[in-house]
C-alpha cells in the first residue's frame, strides 16, 4: 500500500492507482483506516468493486493494467519486485507515444493528441478521412472519455488531479468544500474543456473548435 501511494504521488496523472476493499468492510470503516494509515489525500481511488478476480488467497495483491486494457502483471507486490517498476515505466512511456505500427500519415494527429491538442488531432483525422484515421479518431474519443470520467470521479470524491491547469496568475486555487477538502474547481474546468472539444469536433466543427479553443487560451493568457 505505501508503495502504491508513493507511485500515485510521484507519478501524478501518468498513472491511476485504484485500491479495492476485499474484506467486506463498509466505506466509512475502510476510509477511516486509510486516513489513519496516511493512504488518503492523493489522487488514488477507492472502491469495493473488483475490476478483476484475485489470483491468490493472500493480501495485498497488485495488478498492473496496461494502456491497452490488458493485465501486464498480477500477484504479490513483494514477489513482483522490480519487475513491477520496470513494467510501470514501460507503460508510462508507451502512453506518451503513438501506438506501434501507426501509419506515417497519422503521426501528426497523434503528436497533437499527446500534446493535449485534442481538437487539432480530431481535425487531422477528419482531413485524412481514411479507415486508419477513423480508427485513430475513435481511440482519441475513447481516451478522452476515460479522462473525463476519471476527472468527474475525482471531483465527486472531493479530490483533484495532481497536475492542474494554470490560471491567469500562473496558479490554480481549487474551490474547497464545506469540510475544508479540495472541491476540484480546476478539475471541473478541465473536464468541461475536454467535453467541449469532443462535442464541437463531433458536430463537424473541429477546425472551428481549434480556433475557439485558441482564442480562449489567448484570453486566459492575456
Amino acid at each position: 500500500m505505501p508503495t502504491a501511494v508513493k507511485h500515485q504521488r510521484e507519478l501524478g496523472d501518468d498513472i491511476q492507482v485504484i485500491f479495492v476493499e476485499c474484506q467486506g468492510a463498509d466505506r466509512d470503516t475502510y476510509e477511516a483506516f486509510a486516513w489513519k494509515m496516511k493512504w488518503m489525500g492523493n489522487a488514488a481511488m477507492w472502491t469495493e468493486e473488483r475490476p478483476l478476480p484475485t489470483l491468490g488467497s493472500g493480501l495485498p495483491e497488485t495488478a498492473l493494467i496496461g494502456v491497452d486494457g490488458t493485465v501486464i502483471l498480477q500477484g504479490s507486490p513483494g514477489a513482483l519486485g522490480k519487475r513491477l517498476n520496470e513494467a510501470l515505466d514501460a507503460e508510462i512511456k508507451k502512453s506518451k507515444q503513438a501506438p506501434e505500427g501507426t501509419p506515417a500519415e497519422l503521426k501528426k494527429a497523434w503528436t497533437h493528441f499527446l500534446k493535449g491538442e485534442v481538437a487539432a488531432a480530431l481535425a487531422e483525422c477528419d482531413k485524412l478521412a481514411t479507415p486508419a484515421a477513423n480508427e485513430a479518431k475513435e481511440q482519441f474519443n475513447s481516451r478522452m472519455k476515460a479522462k473525463v470520467e476519471r476527472l468527474k470521479r475525482l471531483i465527486d470524491e472531493g479530490r483533484r488531479p495532481q497536475q492542474e491547469p494554470q490560471g491567469r496568475d500562473g496558479a490554480c486555487e481549487p474551490a474547497r468544500r464545506a469540510d475544508g477538502a479540495p472541491g476540484g474547481a480546476c478539475a471541473r474546468q478541465r473536464a468541461r474543456s475536454f467535453e467541449g472539444d469532443r462535442r464541437r469536433a463531433g458536430q463537424g466543427g473541429a477546425r472551428q473548435a481549434l480556433r475557439t479553443r485558441q482564442r480562449e487560451e489567448d484570453r486566459g493568457a492575456g
